[in-house]
């Protein structure tokens, strides 16, 4: 079979490139140059599918109305709007906002039916693209078009009070109806999770012993009910959840999450890990009324704003997670990255070593190069791969995770954290790229800028990528400060207690889950920040004043950053060691195996493991999700 002829990633680059200049030439209504007139390897160039559309990938972000005005937004930095004209709707002129500096597309022409611009920085700068008119419809006294489901009116009077004659704040409300209707499905995920860790058989009353559970009421009232003042009904209900909830403790199932009850005879801490827990599953019995129900009228219920108000031991027990996770992450982190921070502070010359390890620090806990807009990574895949053969070498097998990591770090903290305008430069690249074989070739000609400037630190790490100067540095003496990292993470940990309520809620989550829930929420937070900044922005200036129930959204900036720490923090809790065997016992009742077998004989089995003869943790590495999905 003969030979594909493949072509090189320069080859096919500049093949790409000429496809969109082609491209370019069609949306202009140029005359198309003739393909014969092409190089043959150009002409070979596989065709490549439509990712995105060319109003986004001209820079368009948004067209915003209100009233008689029209407000035409461009991609800034990350996810931020850039105000870049208003238009008149009476008589389409336009004024420009943007300073010539911010300016990211030209506006060309505006009529009754279209929009005409263009891109100053990419898509083919110059070339003229058509969007359609949002203000063109007929028999309508409005410019502005109501919600699919015809409830504008109504939810702009629920979340602002009054209506409006604009499209901007029901774009903003719905950005917040998604952030409820996403916890929803992962607060129902982790109801049905808890309830069937209860697994009573023929006893339905557990399938709602979650749907009882909220944070009204202290661990105090929920342990002794009589001495409260609550009506008789509630305090049955409270004592039939109070039931249910030392049955579930009893079962050992809630250490699939990684909450194991300490083994202890001091009953205050045993105690105080209850009433954690208890307040946990309360919080998340509140999350899901919330959003279930409608409780906007009662702030002590309503989603965003239960947890500031209810009693401060729910609030003590969200400090307690997160300063935990903190403290362990913090916990020895300077000798567990010794060999790394000592050849940092040997390779940074310029850098004072407590500043390293802050930087450090930063790089492996905060993870604020995944905030960038790009990827540390893939840049670094690419000149490995282009050029960096000597590091494929099977010598570095059992080093190349530490190897990759410092070559992330100073691609971060020499280039990118110190030239924000590369940065931004690389971000407006990818986002003016069509395809994902385009974003390829992007990030192949910045990997080829790179490896010119990075080349001989890169050599100088792989020149240390040995056991014997592993070793040594290993030993070095750690000459800092004990208390450097403390004002880190009271910085990190210093979060607002929605944030820190999130985060809580990926305890009862796996990996995947935890990344999706997180992202996700970002996103929607972003927007609605980029919204309010909008609206109070001096040029659009219309009234943004949220009610009560989502005076939350008003820190909306500050709960996209926090968010961000809490998505690099949060993990996959290993189960606890006590829950082993009780997972060995599920495993075999939701295989339709004889329960039978006694807790000696499960015992005696799991005990193979450890001479390496038979089971080996298989049911370990299974999800939380899948280990309760089946009624137990």
């Amino acid at each position: 079979m003969a030979k594909k002829n493949k072509m090189k990633p320069r080859e096919l680059r500049e093949a790409q490139k000429k496809a969109r200049q082609l491209k370019a030439a069609e949306i202009k209504n140029d005359a198309v140059p003739a393909i014969a007139a092409m190089p043959a390897a150009e002409a070979a160039a596989p065709a490549v599918e439509k990712k995105k559309s060319s109003v986004k990938a001209a820079g368009m972000k948004s067209i915003l109305v209100s009233e008689n005005k029209m407000y035409i937004t461009s991609f800034g930095k990350g996810n931020s709007a850039v105000l870049e004209y208003e238009v008149d709707n009476n008589d389409y002129n336009k004024t420009q906002l943007s300073s010539e500096d911010n300016s990211n597309i030209e506006l060309c022409d505006v009529d009754e039916v279209n929009i005409t611009f263009s891109s100053k920085h990419g898509f083919e700068s110059g070339v003229e693209i058509n969007t359609s008119n949002p203000t063109h419809r007929s028999g309508e006294s409005s410019p502005v078009r109501g919600d699919m489901l015809g409830l504008k009116s109504e939810l702009e009077k629920r979340f602002f009070g009054k209506t409006f004659d604009d499209n901007i704040h029901i774009q903003l409300i719905y950005n917040i109806l998604d952030i409820e209707k996403i916890l929803a499905v992962y607060v129902t995920n982790i109801v049905y999770a808890l309830n069937n860790m209860l697994g009573e058989g023929g006893d339905e009353s557990h399938d709602d012993f979650m749907g009882y559970l909220s944070a009204k009421n202290t661990y105090d009232v929920f342990t002794d009910p009589d001495e409260s003042d609550l009506s008789k009904n509630i305090k049955g209900n409270i004592k039939k959840s109070l039931s249910k909830f030392n049955d579930l403790l009893k079962t050992k199932r809630l250490g699939y999450f990684g909450l194991e009850e300490p083994k202890t005879k001091d009953k205050r801490v045993s105690e105080a890990y209850k009433k954690r827990v208890y307040h946990m599953l309360a919080i998340v019995g509140q999350i899901r009324q919330s959003v279930f129900h409608d409780k906007s009228n009662e702030l002590d219920e309503y989603l965003y704003s239960f947890i500031d108000i209810i009693d401060s031991e729910y609030r003590d027990t969200l400090d307690y997670l997160v300063d935990e996770r903190f403290d362990s992450i913090n916990k020895g982190f300077v000798q567990g990255n010794k060999v790394n921070i000592s050849l940092l502070i040997d390779m940074m010359k310029g850098y004072e070593a407590d500043d390293i390890i802050r930087l450090y620090y930063d790089f492996i806990v905060l993870k604020s190069q995944k905030n960038l807009g790009f990827s540390i990574k893939k840049l670094r895949e690419k000149m490995l791969d282009e050029y960096g053969f000597r590091f494929k070498d099977k010598q570095y097998d059992s080093v190349r995770s530490k190897m990759y990591k410092l070559m992330d770090f100073l691609l971060f903290c020499n280039y990118y954290r110190n030239d924000i305008a590369a940065g931004e430069a690389l971000v407006r690249k990818l986002r003016f790229s069509m395809t994902d074989d385009e974003k390829e070739g992007i990030y192949a000609d910045e990997a080829e800028k790179l490896w010119g400037k990075f080349r001989n630190d890169f050599e100088n790490i792989a020149d240390h990528m040995n056991g014997d100067v592993i070793k040594e540095l290993g030993k070095a003496d750690m000459d800092f400060d004990e208390k450097i990292l403390d004002s880190e993470k009271k910085n990190a940990s210093d979060l607002l207690y929605f944030s820190k309520m999130i985060y809580m809620l990926t305890y009862f989550l796996d990996g995947k889950e935890i990344n999706d829930l997180l992202t996700t929420l970002i996103s929607k937070f972003d927007n609605i920040k980029e919204f309010l900044k909008i609206m109070k922005s001096s040029a659009v200036d219309v009234e943004c004043e949220l009610t009560a129930g989502y005076k939350l959204f008003n820190d909306s900036q500050r709960i996209t950053n926090e968010l961000f720490i809490v998505k690099n923090i949060a993990s996959m809790r290993k189960p606890a060691a006590s829950a082993k065997l009780t997972m060995f016992r599920d495993a075999l009742t939701i295989l339709g195996i004889d329960d039978k077998i006694t807790d000696d004989r499960i015992s005696e089995i799991l005990k193979l493991k450890e001479k390496g003869k038979g089971i080996h943790g298989q049911i370990g590495r299974a999800s939380c999700r899948e280990r309760v999905s089946v009624q137990v």
